[in-house]
């Protein structure tokens, strides 16, 4: 294989390296906002929430056909 070839495989899989934990990390740092948005809004400033995956019902269908996945309430359950 030519060097040229090699040194240009080596910058673009450098790239594509760097592309998908850009993306990976964007994406980590989304569901830990939307958590924290459910969280503070299950719980109205109290230690615990009190009706759980019912608050959350409606935004999930809605973001769901939007989005398409990730964002049904089972997913949400640890």
């Amino acid at each position: 294989m030519p060097k040229i070839l090699q040194r240009i495989r080596t910058i673009w899989d450098s790239a594509r390296g760097q592309a998908a934990r850009s993306v990976n990390i964007a994406h980590v740092c989304a569901n830990w906002l939307i958590g924290r948005e459910i969280v503070e809004e299950e719980q109205a400033g109290e230690e615990r929430a009190e009706h759980g995956a019912t608050l959350i019902q409606s935004p999930s269908e809605q973001s769901t056909g939007e989005y398409d996945s990730g964002f049904s309430v089972g997913a949400s359950k640890i």
